[in-house]
Order: C-alpha cells, then structure tokens, then sequence
C-alpha cells in the first residue's frame, strides 16, 4: 500500500497498529504534523532502531535492536547491485549490549506469543543457523562461506549480459508502457515552471532518514544568478515554500546546480522536505508516491 495512503488509514480506524523497521516516517513522508495527530491515534506504534529519532519519540513502544556491526551478516540485499555474483559472510565486528537483540529475535518472541506456525522453533535459532538457510541455494558451501573473510565470487557463475538479449522470449524488455510514455510526452509540452524549481540530492553523510553522527543540516543550493535576482546570499537564512508548507534552511550559492532549480535532501526535520509536500495534491499517479523532487518553490529571506 502506498505511504500516501498511511494517514487515512489510521484515521478510518483500518490501522491500529503499525511497526517501524529502522525507518523514520515524521522525516521522510509528507505533512508530517498531520502524520504525527495520525499516529498518537494508534493503539501501537512500535519501532525498532538503534538510535533515537522523531518516530521513537511518540512510539507506545521502543525496540532497540543490534546494530549493523552488532551481528553476523550476508550480502544478500546487495546482490542486485554487483557487477558479478558475489557474496560475503561478516561475523560480529562487536558484541551487542545487553537488551539490544538481532530484530529476527523480536519478531520470532512476538510470533510465538501470538501462536503463529514456526515461531516456536524460530525462537531456537541462531544468527548463523538463519544465515545459514538464506544461502541454502548459494553455490560456495556455507562453511566455505564463513572462512572467506573477503568474501567468494564464484567462479561458475554467469558473466554480464547472460540474460540480455538472448534469452528473452522477445529479445528486448519493454520498458515504455503506454500510461509511462503519455507521462513523459506530457512533461515535454508543459511549459517550464516560471519560478524555481526544488531538486532532491543524496548527501554523504546521509542515507535517506537515516543520519550520521556529526553530520550538520544540509544548506540549500541556489545559481549565482538566483541569488543575486534574489538579494540572497550565502550563509543567509532563508524560508522555502510550497503550497503545501515551508520550512528553513541556509542559502549555499554554487555553479554546482543550474539556474532556475535549488536542491534540498529529503530525511531531515529541518530542513524538511516532506513539510513542502502533500498525499493528496501532488502524488505521483502510477506509483502512489509522493513528489519530493521537481515541484516549483519560493525562496525568501527569513
């Protein structure tokens, strides 16, 4: 279901209760006081993290949970993203603290309790044992896994291109559908936006709502020839507004990013993009999402 739709259905009383997995929605989905009176509504606004957040502090219940180098780990969610088949086990860089479980752990004690098949047994389990299983198809033996500590590329496995175009029923992927290619033909006669437009970046720091230690608000990017249309400069504090809200920021003016656009990261509080935006009035039509990047803006002086 579509984050857009969160809201409406805690106050039609169809989610009463919802678990947060390392996420920090009042940061990243849009009209974020709204989402907040939405979630005090909740019977149950449980989150798992390991660090406190917005959304940890209105939970009914915090989970902390072991961290990335707490507990053992495979690739495997990053599979899609190597240029060949790879894989690599990583042991516990550290032990995890007292009260700080692998978050598998809480959900086999929750299944349990609910009396769910499997839960019971889940409960016995291991880190490993659970490892283990994810790479029971896995071509390297799962022992000879656990003792390369830079990981395996199996040598048998399939180069780049085994599957395209050769073995494609048609010889080609489709990749514009009718409603995507009326989006795009519509994009292309609208008329560009008179005003500025808000672009979304990745900082480095940062990975959407997740932050690192140390890492300071971003600053807004502006052109020279914005600001000085503007009277702004740098270092100054200024009000970003859309139809939808605003929020604060501070003006960097850089040629890193054309004339007629600013850019802002989504993720934080503030700045917040996702004040800015709406689940209703401009939502992506074929997806559900919202729009965080693209959408026209005025900056002005605080």
């Amino acid at each position: 279901m579509p984050c857009t739709a969160l809201a409406d259905e805690i106050d039609a009383g169809a989610l009463r209760a919802l678990f947060v997995l390392g996420g920090n929605p009042l940061t990243t989905l849009p009209d974020s006081d709204r989402l907040r009176r939405s979630f005090a509504a909740l019977d149950v606004l449980a989150v798992c993290d390991i660090v406190p957040t917005e959304t940890t502090a209105v939970a009914t219940h915090v989970l902390p949970v072991a961290g990335q180098l707490e507990r053992p780990d495979l690739t495997s969610f990053l599979d899609l993203y190597f240029p060949f088949p790879f894989v690599q086990y990583s042991p516990a860089v550290v032990p995890a603290p007292a009260g700080r479980p692998p978050m598998w752990r809480i959900f086999a004690g929750l299944g349990r309790r609910l009396g769910l098949p499997g839960f019971a047994e889940a409960e016995a389990d291991t880190d490993d044992t659970l490892l283990a299983g994810t790479a029971r198809r896995c071509r390297v033996p799962w022992a000879s896994l656990v003792a390369a500590p830079s990981g395996v590329a199996p040598p048998e496995g399939p180069g780049p291109g085994w599957l395209i175009p050769a073995r494609l029923p048609r010889g080609a992927i489709d990749l514009t559908p009718p409603e995507l290619v009326a989006q795009f033909q519509a994009w292309q006669a609208a008329a560009p936006e008179a005003g500025l437009v808000l672009l979304n970046r990745r900082e480095l720091r940062q990975s959407n709502s997740m932050l690192r230690d140390g890492a300071r608000p971003p600053a807004l990017l502006m052109h020279p020839e914005d600001s000085a249309r503007l009277g702004l400069g740098s270092g100054q504090a200024v009000c970003v507004s859309s139809p939808q809200g605003s929020t604060q920021a501070t003006l960097e003016v850089t040629e890193g990013i054309r004339p007629g656009a600013v850019s802002l990261p989504h993720g934080w509080a503030t700045p917040g993009v996702n004040l800015l935006t709406s689940v209703t009035d401009d939502v992506e039509p074929l997806t559900g999402m919202p729009r965080l990047s693209g959408f026209p803006v005025e900056v002005t002086a605080v």
